[in-house]
């Protein structure tokens, strides 16, 4: 969608929203920010990726990992900084990750035989990364290892006594790498469940209110991302919700279709997909109203959506 057409839907979501508002947690999430920085040298660490040589960039993806785990109701100190650290670096990853898919592809299988989901489980039940850092990758991104090896070693320890949350991690974590590699027809899994990972790290377990909220909201991001990225997808024969038909199932002829269609027909699709965004926003903040996570979830999203408006 070109940026006007973001702008006049990002318009209309923001009328059932109020002003952002993260005064309760800035401190704590620019605190966040910085120290996964200091750790893992950040930006000059991702700086020789593509697309990474914003210095900002990276602070900035953090946070919101950092952010979406603040969402969840029951953080306390001092597992609290704990928490917000590992989102910070996931998120982190999982972008870092979806760059070498998709701009790399040459250096792709090492690093996914670094992150196999056999070695990820390894490193989980033994809480230490060495099971992920000592499978050789090339030097550039010896940083998505690092970051995937800390936060599973940490979440590891965490969640040592509790083996039905690490095996529902580790099912998680199979399900995004086999999205991502093409090995399921799931293709949404891999923008999905990350922010669903994110919030079981958060403590927001299966089946809760928090829960159904993250889900909804995982499922709102990725549509958001699927809007504004309509585009470049389509001109890349890349998996997006809206090149897809109704049974959702993708392929690159289809999409290629689909897109076509979504050209000639701009208006009628432009107000097809504003109609589903404002479908899935309410979701977002009807569940979040039961779970009494509203006013945090619309400033999430304020914040969110605004930056497009």
């Amino acid at each position: 969608m070109a940026n006007s057409e973001i702008r006049q839907v990002a318009a209309r979501l923001l009328c059932h929203l109020p002003e952002p508002d993260e005064r309760r947690t800035a401190g704590a999430l620019m605190c966040t920010a910085n120290e996964l920085g200091c750790r893992f040298g950040l930006p000059s660490a991702v700086e020789r990726l593509p697309g990474w040589k914003e210095p900002s960039r990276a602070h900035d993806v953090g946070r919101w990992g950092a952010r979406l785990a603040s969402l969840a109701s029951n953080l306390r100190a001092p597992v609290a900084h704990t928490i917000l650290l590992e989102a910070a670096a996931f998120n982190l990853a999982v972008a870092l990750f979806d760059t070498v898919v998709d701009d790399m592809p040459e250096l792709l299988p090492p690093l996914a035989a670094a992150l196999h989901p056999a070695v990820l489980a390894q490193c989980i039940d033994d809480a230490n990364p060495r099971a992920i850092e000592r499978t050789p990758v090339p030097d550039d991104l010896e940083i998505v290892v690092c970051l995937f090896g800390y936060v599973l070693a940490s979440a590891g320890r965490r969640y040592r006594r509790h083996p039905a949350t690490r095996a529902e991690l580790l099912g998680l974590l199979r399900r995004m790498y086999e999205s991502e590699l093409g090995g399921s027809p799931d293709h949404s899994a891999a923008k999905i469940l990350p922010v669903v990972w994110i919030s079981r790290l958060a403590g927001a377990h299966h089946g809760s209110g928090t829960s159904g909220m993250f889900q909804k909201l995982a499922q709102f991001i990725a549509r958001w991302d699927d809007a504004q990225d309509l585009r470049e997808d389509w001109l890349r024969c890349r998996y997006n919700a809206y090149l897809t038909n109704s049974d959702g199932r993708w392929s690159p002829l289809r999409g290629v279709l689909v897109g076509t269609s979504r050209v000639v027909f701009a208006q009628r699709s432009l107000t097809s997909i504003s109609d589903d965004l404002e479908r899935s926003l309410i979701e977002v903040l009807t569940t979040a109203e039961a779970c009494g996570r509203r006013r945090a979830a619309a400033s999430f999203l304020a914040d969110l959506i605004g930056r497009a408006a």
